[in-house]
């Protein structure tokens, strides 16, 4: 069962069936989706299937693959070999049962993060709020490191990044259609054990362009937090 996370502000819980005209409500948004690895959503059987697809799930097979462990082992998270399934999260303010964006951590070796938040939400530091809770979860349950992404054009998701400890390690190009030809990500990391291995999947598959400084406007703390937009980050094959 996915761990509900709390914050100061927000809680961090499973989505529910329910929840599927809040996220229709915020994936309708293209400034919202503009750098999300989905379309913009438009209606509610979109909205149904999205919720599907990338959530209720992947909950299933998590759920699926605890009833299965031993009586033994029944407490242990449910994982793949390379993290749990069931990483994903509903971001909510405290007080009110509305999603108002999302995280999740993919399973794979790149244990990668991705998140959103609704327009109206933008601007808060919930993304900075949302992002601690789950790294401070991931060290909790023994990852060695997270990963995230953001593309070149949509630094303040770095800028969210770093306020959160991450590190930019790369820049790699990347074929990323139908949304895009191409698009440059940066790969930022943060170590959550002494001697983590730097992820270098995505620079084994996509040319390399740049180091840590090709994120420039992230490194120099140009942007602000306080300007973080949505779809920040972004979630690679799932």
């Amino acid at each position: 069962m996915t761990e509900m996370l709390k914050t100061e502000r927000l809680v961090l819980r499973r989505f529910a069936p329910d929840d599927v005209e809040a996220l229709r409500l915020m994936c309708s948004d293209e400034r919202v989706t503009r750098f999300l690895p989905f379309e913009t959503l438009h209606g509610a059987e979109d909205a149904a299937r999205l919720l599907e697809e990338k959530f209720l799930s992947w909950y299933r097979r998590a759920d699926e693959a605890a009833s299965s462990l031993s009586a033994a082992t029944a407490d242990a998270p449910a994982c793949d070999a390379e993290g749990p399934l069931d990483a994903r999260w509903a971001i909510c303010e405290r007080g009110s049962s509305e999603p108002v964006g999302f995280i999740q951590v993919s399973p794979g070796e790149a244990h990668d993060v991705g998140y959103a938040l609704r327009r109206e939400s933008w601007g808060l530091g919930y993304a900075r709020e949302a992002l601690a809770a789950v790294i401070s979860w991931a060290r909790r349950q023994g990852y060695s490191r997270l990963t995230a992404t953001h593309d070149i054009d949509n630094p303040r998701s770095g800028a969210v990044m770093i306020a959160c400890g991450m590190t930019p390690r790369y820049a790699y190009r990347e074929r990323w259609l139908p949304k895009k030809p191409e698009v440059v990500f940066c790969m930022h990391q943060i170590d959550l054990v002494c001697g983590a291995e730097e992820y270098r999947g995505y620079a084994e598959r996509w040319p390399v362009v740049g180091g840590a400084d090709a994120c420039s406007a992230c490194v120099s703390g140009d942007l602000p937090v306080a300007g973080e937009n949505g779809g920040e980050g972004r979630t690679h094959g799932a």
